[in-house]
This record gives C-alpha cells, sequence and structure tokens, in this order.
C-alpha cells in the first residue's frame, strides 16, 4: 500500500521539502559583502575592509571614460571587490550610452567582460547593462547603413581608412556578406572590387551561407560574383550549389565561373557523372533531415533565404526542418534543372518547397501570386499533387501533406476522392493521420471538394468532423494513477495550473479517454499504476492517430524509478520523466515543461475553436444535403450538444442541432433556453432552434419533459418578463403541432 509523501531532496543528510530547500538555497547563496557577517542584532559590527594595493592602485586612475570605467569594473570583478565594481558600473551606466558607444565597448573588451557582469553579485544593474551591450553590439554589427559606409570606404586613397573599414565589416561578419557581393557585381572601381574580396576571404566560412543564397538571384552580374567568391573561399560544402551553374548554367560565362570554382576547389572540374552524384547526394541528405547545422535550445537555426521582392540574401531563424526544406528545395530544384526528365526530383523539389511556405504560416492559407510555392503547385495539376502527398506522407513531412492537402482542396474534383480499383484514395487516408493539422487540412480539403456521393473511406468523414467539433477550447490534462486520491490531489494542482484534470485509476482506460477530448495536451501517468507496463501503454497511446503525438510525462511514484523512467523516456522526444510533483509551483513547471515537447504541433485555444467551429458549420451541410442525415449525426450528438455551452461555438452547434431528429437534441435546446445562467440573447437563440426543431422534426420529447418545461414556465411569475417570453414561447413551439392539426 503506498502512502502520500510530500517531495522530498535530500541535502547533506537532511531532508528539505522544495519549498524548504528554496529557502534555504536563498539563505545560503545571500550576498554577503566582502566576507561580512548578517546584522544580528547584538553581533559585533564587521570590521572595515582595508582595500589591498591593487585596489588602491585602481582607485588612484579615477576612472572617467567609458573605456576606463569598464576596465576598471572587470579588475575589480576579479579582486572579488563587487561594491568598487557596482559604484564605478553605476557612474559607466549614467553616461547614457548610445548604440555606437556600447558596440564599440563590445569590440574592445569582448563578451567575457559582459558575461562577468551577469554575475549574482552585480545584480540587477550587471545583468541590465550587459544584456543592453550585447544588443547594441548585435544592431551595430548588422546595421546596414553603416555596413554600406563601410564598404564604400574600401575605395578610400587612405590605406589606413581602408584597413580600418575592411575590420569594421569583418567584424560584421556574414551581415556584411550580402552588401559585400553586390558591391563587387556592381563596382567599377578595381581598388573597391579588390578590398572586397579581401573582406570576403577574411570572413572564411561565415560567407559561404550568404554566397550560397545568391546563387538564387535573377540578377546574373550578382550570381557571377557570387560563384566567384565561393571558388575563393574554398569550402567544400559549396561544391553542390555549383553544380547547376556548371551542368545547366543560364549562359556560358556562368559555366566558366562555375568551372574555374571547381578548379579552386577540388583542383580540376569533375565529371558530369561526378557533379550529378554529388548534387543527388547532397539533396536526399537535406530530404532526410540530414543537415550540417545544429540547432540551438529551441531547437531554432539561423539560415540565408533568398529574398526576390528585395534582391538579396536575408537572414531567418527556422525549425531544423524547415532548414532541411529549404536546402532540399534548393537542391532539388538544381537537379530538376540539371535533368527535367526525372519526375523524382520534380516531386521531392515541390514537396520541399510546398513543406518551407506552409511552415511559414502553417494555420494559415499558403500565400498566393505569382512566384509562390500555391501558384507553382496548382500549374502542375491534380495528379503532380498527389504524388507530392504522398511522398510527403511516406518520408514524414507532415508539413509539406498539409500544403499538398490544400491545393488538392483548391484545384482538385470528386474524383480525387477515388483511387484505383476502389481503393482509399492518398486524401482520404489522411483523416486518420497522427497529426493533427493534417487531417483537419483532409478534412477542409474534402468539405471544399463537395461530395454528393459516397467515396472508398467516407465512413472516415464524420468521425474526423465528430471529434473536431468536440473542442471546447479548454486546457486538458489527463491522469493515470491507481489511487484515486493521489489523483485527486493532482487533478487539484492541475486546476490551479488552469487546466481540466480527468483521473482513471484503470491503465485500460488511458487509451480510451486520451481520443476522448481534442483538447487534450497532456497524459500524466504514475509508475505505480498496475496491469500494465508503462512500455506497453505509451506503445498503445502511440498507436492511435489521436493520441499519438500527445506529450506524456512518466511520474516517479515508486522510491528509486527515476533512472527506469529516463530511459523509457529517452526513446520518444515528446515523453519526459520526473518524480512526482507534489508542490503547486514544481508542479506548472513540470507540466509546462513537458507540453512544450509538443513543440509547434501544440495548438492554442483560438485555433481549437476555429477548428470546431468549421467542424460544426460542416457537420451541418452534411446533414442538410444528406437523407440519411440520422445516421451520420447521430454518431457524433454527444459532441454537438456539448459545444451548445461554449459560446464561441454555440450560433454553430445549434445549426446542427436544427438538423437532429433526437428527444436529446430538443431537450438540450430547451434547457439550454430555460437557464437563467446563460446570456438572454443566448437562451432566445435556444429557443429559436427549438422551434425550427420542432417543426422540422416534430416533437420527440417524452411526455414528462414537456411536463417538465411547463413546470419550469410556471414557477417563473417571479423572474423577469424576458425570461418570462423565452420559456412561453417554448411552449407555444411545443403546442403549435397540435393547434396545426385541429379542426378548423
Amino acid at each position: 500500500m503506498y502512502q502520500s509523501r510530500k517531495l522530498s531532496i535530500f541535502v547533506t543528510g537532511k531532508t528539505y521539502s522544495l519549498s524548504g530547500l528554496l529557502l534555504l538555497f536563498l539563505v545560503t547563496t545571500s550576498t554577503v559583502v566582502h566576507g561580512q557577517q548578517p546584522n544580528v542584532p547584538g553581533a559585533e559590527k564587521p570590521p572595515e575592509i582595508v582595500d589591498s594595493a591593487a585596489v588602491r592602485a585602481i582607485r588612484a586612475t579615477d576612472p572617467q571614460t567609458p573605456e576606463q570605467l569598464l576596465r576598471a569594473i572587470d579588475q575589480l570583478i576579479r579582486l572579488d571587490r563587487f561594491d568598487l565594481a557596482l559604484d564605478y558600473l553605476q557612474q559607466l551606466n549614467d553616461q547614457g550610452l548610445d548604440v555606437t558607444a556600447r558596440a564599440q565597448l563590445h569590440q574592445k573588451f569582448g563578451t567575457s567582460v559582459m558575461l562577468k557582469l551577469l554575475r549574482p553579485e552585480m545584480e540587477p544593474l550587471g545583468r541590465e547593462f550587459a544584456l543592453a551591450t550585447l544588443s547594441a553590439a548585435k544592431a551595430y554589427a548588422q546595421d546596414p547603413q553603416r555596413i554600406g559606409r563601410d564598404i564604400q570606404q574600401l575605395a578610400a586613397t587612405d590605406r589606413q581608412t581602408q584597413l580600418r573599414a575592411a575590420l569594421e565589416l569583418s567584424r560584421s561578419g556574414e551581415f556584411a556578406v550580402p552588401q559585400l557581393i553586390e558591391a563587387i557585381a556592381a563596382s567599377t572601381n578595381p581598388e573597391l572590387t579588390k578590398n572586397a574580396k579581401s573582406v570576403l576571404i577574411e570572413l572564411g566560412s561565415e560567407a559561404v551561407d550568404p554566397l550560397i543564397t545568391t546563387l538564387s538571384s535573377s540578377n546574373d552580374p550578382l550570381r557571377l560574383a557570387a560563384i566567384d567568391a565561393l571558388g575563393r573561399l574554398g569550402r567544400e560544402r559549396a561544391l553542390a550549389y555549383l553544380v547547376r551553374p556548371y551542368l545547366a548554367p543560364r549562359d556560358e560565362s556562368e559555366r566558366q565561373a562555375a568551372a574555374q570554382a571547381f578548379r579552386r576547389i577540388l583542383g580540376s572540374e569533375p565529371t558530369r557523372f561526378e557533379a550529378t552524384q554529388l548534387l543527388r547526394q547532397s539533396a536526399q541528405q537535406a530530404y532526410q533531415r540530414q543537415i550540417t547545422q545544429k540547432a540551438d535550445i529551441d531547437g531554432v537555426i539561423s539560415i540565408w533565404a533568398w529574398n526576390e521582392e528585395l534582391q538579396s540574401a536575408i537572414p531567418y531563424r527556422l525549425f531544423s526542418e524547415d532548414v532541411a526544406a529549404l536546402t532540399a528545395s534548393r537542391l532539388y530544384r538544381d537537379l530538376f534543372a540539371v535533368d527535367p526528365d526525372d519526375n523524382e526530383y520534380r516531386i521531392r523539389y515541390l514537396a520541399s518547397r510546398l513543406e518551407l511556405d506552409q511552415a511559414m504560416v502553417l494555420d494559415r492559407p499558403l500565400r498566393r501570386g505569382a512566384g509562390t510555392a500555391f501558384e507553382e503547385g496548382v500549374a502542375a495539376g491534380t495528379q503532380v499533387i498527389e504524388q507530392v502527398l504522398q511522398e510527403s506522407i511516406k518520408n514524414g513531412h507532415w508539413i509539406g501533406a498539409i500544403a499538398a492537402a490544400e491545393i488538392l482542396g483548391e484545384i482538385g474534383d470528386v474524383k480525387t476522392l477515388r483511387a484505383p480499383a476502389g481503393k482509399v484514395s492518398p486524401l482520404v487516408l489522411l483523416l486518420t493521420d497522427p497529426h493533427r493539422r493534417v487531417r483537419f487540412a483532409a478534412l477542409q480539403a474534402i468539405m471544399k471538394l463537395n461530395p454528393q456521393a459516397s467515396f472508398p473511406g467516407a465512413s472516415r468523414l464524420p468521425q474526423a468532423l465528430g471529434y473536431f467539433a468536440g473542442s471546447t477550447g479548454s486546457r486538458r490534462i489527463l491522469i493515470a494513477h491507481p489511487l484515486a486520491q493521489e489523483g485527486h490531489n493532482l487533478a487539484g494542482l492541475a486546476h490551479n495550473a488552469g487546466f481540466e484534470a480527468e483521473v482513471v485509476t484503470d491503465p485500460k482506460q488511458i487509451a480510451a479517454r486520451a481520443i476522448a477530448s481534442p483538447d487534450l495536451e497532456l497524459i500524466m501517468i504514475s509508475d505505480a499504476i498496475r496491469g500494465a507496463s508503462l512500455w506497453s501503454l505509451i506503445q498503445s497511446l502511440r498507436s492511435d492517430p489521436k493520441s499519438a503525438d500527445l506529450p506524456i510525462l512518466l511520474m516517479g511514484y515508486q522510491p528509486n524509478s527515476l533512472t527506469k523512467l529516463e530511459q523509457i523516456a529517452s526513446s520518444d522526444r515528446r515523453v519526459l520523466a520526473f518524480p512526482q510533483p507534489l508542490e503547486s509551483d514544481f508542479f506548472g513547471q513540470v507540466v509546462a515543461m513537458a507540453i512544450q515537447t509538443a513543440g509547434r504541433d501544440l495548438m492554442d485555444r483560438g485555433r481549437r475553436i476555429d477548428q470546431a467551429a468549421m467542424a460544426l458549420d460542416w457537420l451541418a451541410q452534411l446533414a442538410e444535403g444528406d437523407p440519411n442525415r440520422y445516421s451520420t449525426l447521430l454518431r457524433q450528438q454527444d459532441r454537438i450538444l456539448a459545444a451548445l455551452t461554449v459560446p464561441e461555438l454555440a450560433d454553430h452547434a445549434r445549426r446542427v442541432a436544427i438538423n437532429l431528429p433526437t428527444a436529446s437534441a430538443q431537450l438540450a435546446l430547451a434547457d439550454l433556453a430555460s437557464q437563467p445562467t446563460f446570456s438572454l440573447a443566448d437562451r432566445q437563440a435556444a429557443a429559436s432552434a427549438f422551434d425550427e426543431s420542432i417543426q422540422k422534426n416534430g416533437i420527440l420529447m417524452t411526455q414528462a419533459e414537456i411536463h417538465r418545461q411547463y413546470d419550469r414556465y410556471n414557477r417563473s411569475r417571479n423572474l423577469d418578463p424576458a425570461t418570462q417570453k423565452v420559456l412561453g414561447s417554448l411552449l407555444d413551439s411545443i403546442e403549435a403541432p397540435s393547434e396545426g392539426n385541429q379542426e378548423p
């Protein structure tokens, strides 16, 4: 039998609760300046600190300028004299340094000094000054106007001015490359051209990505300058991007420039077979998400992409999979140019380009207009886009599948829903895809195609509609714990953190409840659960599309179980292991960490509500156009009626409820209209929908339910007139059919 326990952490043989440990940390890490004792009543006054010879020497310099002050601060921090360092830092901060002055300090002292200012003893001023200075240094380095001025100074008659400009441009790193290559391409000044090329060579590998990106330009001189620069840099990672200008050049000068670049890097020109193999291998690696760039802690990579409107390479920060898509689209575009008869190159190029464009908008429609991936997809036609869809799904590129589904919804027809030999079409198959966004994209495309007859896999359509219609927008957690009281304790913590929680004690219930709500954001499973292994529970959840991507938090309730849980979690990036969180602050932090493993798959409340509203409208559309609407809607009735009480969904749900020929639908409308907790407008709308339902389907409520409605009206004598009128209108609707059947 397991007993409830406080989460404890053992420190030097003692046990502290989490809050106690925090207090201990605050006490033991409080700044005690210069070894002074805390100011305790009755304690002796600490001895006055005597400056060392080094400190006296620093103070004797009487620093005044920003450079002098920061040097003194750096030296005093090394001597652990944070009090004096803070005094000088305050003087420095009071000078109100602008961006240029801060950037110059950063150039002089580097990032290491800024990091020293982040020490706890220098808080809060140290952190504020350091972050502001680092930000200023970044802004200065990327300032296009300053870069442009420095480039022009490369042509100065004064050699010192040239060298100073070159140094400034080198400090700007990759951000100087677009303007440098533009200057080289447009320059008629040999001195500027020579010095700009020297700066590019000095930048080395930093210049490669912006130069590769410039190869996408439609400006011939710009491309030629970029090819020449890549050859001079001699970096092998540029080789794949030189294949197209070498094998499929726009003109002979481009081919010659690429050949020269190959000779500089490899020592000789490759054969056509060798060059094609090099490009194909690089493209395949990118398509399979094998990229050389490393993501930061947020999973993001800094990358360059060509902006046709600005005619320049522009820096972006993209998720690693988007960087792979960008790289693959470039390389497969080049392969298709080299071999336009290879259909695989075309399909993978389109798939990668559509994936990248969809990633930029995610839940919004693709960008339209000349030159966009959408227009290129439309021009390719239905058959090609179906291949793109299949290719994307086969390789796990779900964002590309969303884009392909959107285009099929625009250019396809009902034939798109029928595969050869009566098989389920690729678009319909997406209705059971593990990714929620993919399922919704398929749903949206199919509803745009507006099928009037059945098609293979049509039964999946109302199931998908019902799933999305069931969202209430709430944030939900499923908690699996064998001890009901422990589970409810966790549910209380979830409520405090802004979640609705459902508790199950039987492992057999987990999979079923995990797919019951489209609003579920996290599943928490205690290792004390009995009747199934954690491995099998996770596999069961991953086998169903509706729970395949949900984050899972394994809770270590058993003593010494965390190591095993971490081993289980290591095989799935959306599974985390933690000690059972029993304190409110810790609970919120752990839950937030677990949910964030969903990354951009996480969908906010607003988008879930939007999807639910659209699904309800589509259900109404199906019901109004389908004589067999009863069977279509009945299986989704509970979700439809639940939406009546969600303010943002009520209008949409009422439209469907009117077409539900069931007593439950009429009773739900009557109950809503009779509840004073809802707004008058909502009650009036429900009463109107109730009337329409009776007119369309007749009275389906039982006699007992009808009598209860009369009782409600009779008890309303002390209520406001508007409420009485609503209750009276419900009775009018009930009585109207019988009155209409009476003889005149």
